[in-house]
Formats: C-alpha cells, sequence, structure tokens
C-alpha cells in the first residue's frame, strides 16, 4: 500500500464549455480551412462522453487537418443550423428520438456523413441475453424488460441509419460490421492529457518509496454490475486473505460481496470507498499494489477496451487482468502485465506479494513505457485523421 499526497485540479469536468463557445469553435476552425467534425452526445459524464468524445476533441486539437465540436441532446436544433460548416457528424452512444431522426435526415441531405460510434455490445436485442447475464440484472420485472428493450432498441435505430461505424477495438468492430453491413473502424480509447498529467505526478511519487503496511489488491468496479465478474476470482482471493494476514482488498466503486467473503469484510479485510471522478481515481489506483480485472470470458467482455490497464499502468500500478480478446493483444504475460485464468490468481498475486519492491519490478516500468506510447492522445491524432479521411472519402 502507498500513501500518497494528492493533486488537486482547478476541475474535474474540463470538458464544460458554453454553447456559444463551442459553436464560434466550430466557426473558426472553419475559417482556418480545417476539417470539422460535431461529436454527438446526450449529456456529459466521465464514462463514454470522457473517452469516446472529449478525448477524441483534445487530441484533434494537435491535428492540422481536422477539428472538433461537441453537442449534447438539447443543443440538436443549434447543430443544424450550421451544417456548411460540418464536414462529418459522429453520434456516440446517442439513443434514437425524433429529434436525431431529423437531424440524421437533413445531414445526408447536406452530403454529411454520419457515424454511429459505441463502446459497448448494445446496439442489437439479439445480444440482450449475454448482456443482462453477465452483468447480473435482475429481469423479474417488467421495468427490467422495458429499460433494455428500450435502450438497446433506440441505439439499434440510430446506428442503423449511419453511414460507418466507430468502436474501440477489431472484435466488436468486425461483430458490428457483420451485423449492422457497414464499414467498421477502430479508435482505441486513450488517456487526456489532465489524466496524464496528475498520473505522472502520482507515478513520480510512487517511485520514491516502498509498498509499506498492507498489501492492497485494488478491484475498481465503478458500478454493482460487476458482480458476475468478480464471483469470476472471488475463491482465489478469499483465499489470499485468509492466508496472508497483511493482505487487503480494497474496493472503490460499489460491489455486493459474497456470502463467502462477509466474514472477512467484517472483519475490517475488505475496504470499501465510494466512486470518485476521474483524476481522483488515478489516486486510488496509484496507491493499491496491484489492480485486478477478473471478466466472465464471453463475447460481452470481450467487446470491451483495455482502459483499466492503461489507467493503472500510467500510474506505476501493475494489473492481473482476464485474457479477453483486447487484455491478450495488449498484454505481454509477465512482461507488461499478468494474463490469469480461473485457478491462476493466487499464485500470480501471491507472487507479486512475495516480491513487492516496486521500484524494481521491470514489469511495472515496462507496462508504464507501453501505455505512455500507446494512449497518450498526443499519438492519437495521425489515426484519428486517417480514420476520419476515409470515412468522408468513401463513396
Amino acid at each position: 500500500m502507498y500513501k500518497l499526497s494528492s493533486l488537486n485540479y482547478v476541475t474535474d469536468e474540463p470538458w464544460e464549455k458554453e454553447l456559444n463557445c463551442r459553436v464560434a469553435d466550430l466557426l473558426e476552425a472553419k475559417r482556418n480551412n480545417l476539417k470539422t467534425v460535431v461529436y454527438l452526445y446526450e449529456i456529459a459524464d466521465t464514462s463514454t462522453f470522457r473517452y469516446r468524445v472529449f478525448n477524441m476533441y483534445q487530441s484533434l486539437e494537435l491535428s492540422l487537418h481536422w477539428h472538433g465540436t461537441y453537442f449534447y441532446k438539447d443543443e440538436l436544433s443549434v447543430v443544424e443550423k450550421y451544417f456548411e460548416y460540418i464536414d462529418l457528424i459522429i453520434i456516440a452512444r446517442f439513443r434514437w428520438t425524433f429529434e436525431i431522426d431529423e437531424l440524421i435526415y437533413m445531414a445526408k441531405k447536406n452530403d454529411i456523413k454520419v457515424v454511429f460510434e459505441v463502446d459497448d455490445l448494445v446496439y442489437d436485442l439479439k445480444y440482450l441475453p449475454v448482456i443482462v447475464n453477465t452483468l447480473s440484472v435482475n429481469m423479474k420485472e417488467d421495468r427490467s424488460y422495458d429499460y433494455w428493450f428500450a435502450y438497446i432498441s433506440r441505439l439499434n435505430a440510430v446506428a442503423k441509419q449511419c453511414d460507418a461505424i466507430i468502436t474501440t477495438n477489431q472484435f466488436l468492430a468486425q461483430k458490428m460490421q457483420n451485423d449492422l453491413q457497414k464499414s467498421s473502424y477502430v479508435i482505441q480509447n486513450f488517456t487526456n492529457r489532465y489524466q496524464e498529467e496528475i498520473s505522472e505526478f502520482y507515478f513520480k511519487q510512487k517511485q520514491t518509496e516502498y509498498s509499506t503496511g498492507k498489501f492492497v489488491i485494488g478491484y475498481f468496479s465503478g458500478t454493482p454490475s460487476h458482480i458476475n465478474d468478480f464471483l469470476t476470482v472471488a475463491p482465489e482471493i478469499r483465499e489470499l486473505l485468509e492466508i496472508y494476514s497483511d493482505i487487503q482488498l480494497r474496493i472503490v466503486g460499489f460491489m455486493e460481496m459474497p456470502d463467502s467473503m462477509r466474514k472477512l469484510e467484517e472483519a475490517g479485510r475488505i475496504e470499501r470507498k465510494p466512486l470518485v471522478n476521474f483524476l481522483d481515481l488515478q489516486k486510488e489506483i496509484a496507491e493499491v499494489d496491484v489492480n485486478i480485472v477478473p471478466l466472465v470470458n464471453n463475447m460481452f467482455s470481450n467487446s470491451k477496451s483495455e482502459l483499466k490497464f492503461f489507467e493503472a499502468s500510467i500510474v506505476g500500478t501493475v494489473t492481473c487482468a482476464t485474457p479477453s480478446f483486447i487484455f491478450k493483444e495488449v498484454i505481454n504475460d509477465k512482461v507488461n502485465g499478468y494474463l490469469c485464468e480461473r485457478g491462476k490468481w493466487f499464485n500470480t498475486i501471491a507472487d507479486l506479494y512475495n516480491s513487492r519492491k516496486y521500484n524494481e519490478n521491470s514489469v511495472v516500468n515496462n507496462s508504464k513505457d507501453y501505455c505512455v506510447k500507446r494512449y497518450s492522445y498526443t499519438n492519437q491524432t495521425k489515426h484519428i485523421e486517417n480514420v476520419y479521411d476515409r470515412i468522408v472519402g468513401e463513396v
């Protein structure tokens, strides 16, 4: 466990920008002869919006060819006034409404390509069983059926009207291309400037000290929907806590403990911390000794991105993850992280516990170097430009 001092930012929502400023931003970009992309998202949040809209926007601030601007659900009528200044529209995880339907129709009349962007397997009702089973959704009430059928169907209705697809990994891109019969492109998730700056601050602190006191396993669940993921690793985590008295499990976010671990929680061996903003989350991750990412390894989890890996790596925390599609691609086992099938978690974490001089751990340094190079927002611009050029250039 590491005790790190905090670095405070003026705001944890750097995307807050008045509508008139975003419109002016769009007009200025076109005056400077840049191609413009407008991102549409229902309302700003720290999950999909941050990764799939704001981070893209920030990377394009470095571009000499493209510029991005974003608008929300209640601003669609404003967007329609400025079609002549727009080269591409990307609709990110936006549920169907009459307003978005009208905007897509008008955009196409103005020869503007429209792209559907999604970062999850939530675009087709045929995947509903695997979604709700993986997320442990209680489907015994009509309101659960009404919510999920409406949510997925409305996303599907938007996706069908768009010209192309952008998503986060090749597994999901290929599935969407087959299902929707549209060209699909991959732009991976990556970090933003604020996340990188604060992470470097915590990484440098962490390099100056050794882990002291308890050895902390960090599980950053975010939402209670990850219970089935956690159950895949729970028996081995329980065994670690029972054998090693100075190992502790820290859960950040919501999680209902399985009955088999309730006594350990009552004994103080499991610590709970509330959800935090995306910048404070980097400190929480930095303070633990190991970050675990267990998954039910199915088509739903294979559609997920690797953000839990790079968020940990850039603060100097090693990751143990289920070998899903993307984790097998980005984690070289025992080189820049650890891939753990069921039955392997105990020995892997026990080995880390028994050799916790992290300053000398090459895996930590390898993962940090790998993720800074691969996931920094400064290194995404060219690929984003290429994807957008290909989309607008398609006949």
